[in-house]
């Protein structure tokens, strides 16, 4: 798992989006994220 960051993620445009180093490069087990708070519900 990646992490990238975005400097404006309000502006809807995915130009000001860097990546960075790795989170962890053993695995993920999660199968839904979000980059959101509140934006999923269950």
């Amino acid at each position: 798992m990646h992490l990238y960051h975005d400097q404006n993620p309000y502006d809807a445009n995915g130009d000001d989006i860097t990546g960075l180093t790795p989170v962890d490069t053993t695995g993920w087990t999660q199968t839904l994220l979000s980059t959101q708070s509140g934006t999923v519900t269950g």
